[in-house]
């Protein structure tokens, strides 16, 4: 009879943390489609329309920058800080990311539809729309965040976290949940209600969550008679 290995448990501290070397200012035109930066740092910079499709950043800091429109669509970020961001649009599609910290940034609108994230941390961030439609996330988790609307619709999660959070809207509809902690996040909407197997809430969240959850499985319920 074989046994199945136990899954270890995740460091969330460690992947709250990104160590990187001593690394090199960069300029507002060393940002190009197609570009392959590596130890680089590009801080304070005003990005505007930021056109960064194909863009590969390998231990890479991205700290007070601006963004108007950003594009970084298939782009490849690993073992990167993004800090003090501020975005209005910025659309990371079909990108891939791994061991990545985005730290205190303001993000309008982040669009990372069909993207992959591994060991990704979300600290403090205040995110109006974020789209991770059809997305796939491992190890990643969000702390201390204020999000409008949360749209993880076909997506395929496993061990994500959400600790201390707000979220005004929650969409998981379609979606696969393995290990997801919801039990730090207030969710005022829920979309999806059907998807959460293999996630973890609280009691005080199952109660509110009830009517809908009867709603969904048929159920009437009726008062006494």
């Amino acid at each position: 009879m074989t046994r199945s290995r136990k899954k270890a448990p995740v460091d969330w501290h460690a992947l709250a943390d990104v160590q990187l070397p001593g690394l090199q200012q960069a300029k507002r035109d060393d940002l190009r489609p197609g570009g392959h930066h590596d130890g680089l740092a590009f801080d304070g910079l005003a990005l505007g329309d930021l056109r960064g499709d194909d863009t590969a950043f390998l231990e890479c800091r991205i700290c007070a920058c601006v963004i108007e429109e950003g594009t970084l669509q298939r782009a490849r970020l690993r073992s990167c800080l993004l800090e003090d961001v501020r975005a209005t649009v910025l659309d990371t599609s079909d990108s891939t990311w791994a061991d990545v910290v985005v730290r205190g940034s303001r993000i309008g609108a982040l669009l990372a539809h069909g993207a992959e994230l591994v060991r990704v941390t979300v600290d403090h961030g205040l995110l109006d729309y974020v789209n991770l439609r059809g997305a796939t996330l491992s190890q990643c988790q969000f702390v201390d965040c204020r999000i409008g609307e949360l749209d993880l619709g076909a997506g395929e999660l496993t061990d994500v976290r959400f600790s201390g959070c707000e979220i005004s809207s929650l969409v998981v509809s379609g979606c696969t949940l393995d290990e997801v902690d919801l039990r730090g996040a207030q969710l005022a909407a829920l979309d999806g209600i059907g998807s959460l197997a293999g996630s973890l809430i609280t009691e005080a969240q199952l109660v509110r969550l009830a009517p809908a959850l009867a709603t969904h499985l048929g159920i009437r319920v009726l008062p006494p008679e």
